[in-house]
């Protein structure tokens, strides 16, 4: 994940995010587990980030364009035949 920083620069975490649900089984709210990536994922990643982003800004609906996105990240990772947790963990 990049984020955006107070001063306006950027940094890159790796977030997982886990859903809140609560007593009806409704999602209600999320919770995010952090760690700084090593530079070799930074690395990796913005190449993939900047494809996932321009993939986003194709589409003039933004629920498209995540939809979208998410597709091909899905297929990023099909390619290299792999699962989500292997790709991203695979430098």
């Amino acid at each position: 994940m990049k984020n955006k920083a107070k001063d306006g620069d950027h940094y890159w975490v790796f977030a997982h995010v886990t859903p809140t649900v609560g007593p009806t089984g409704r999602i209600i709210g999320y919770h995010s587990n952090r760690r700084c990536p090593e530079r070799k994922q930074v690395e990796l990643f913005e190449g993939v980030y900047a494809k996932l982003l321009a993939e986003e800004k194709r589409h003039a609906d933004w629920r498209e364009g995540m939809a979208a996105a998410g597709r091909l990240l899905q297929s990023m990772v099909a390619d290299h035949h792999m699962d989500y947790p292997e790709f991203v963990f695979s430098v």
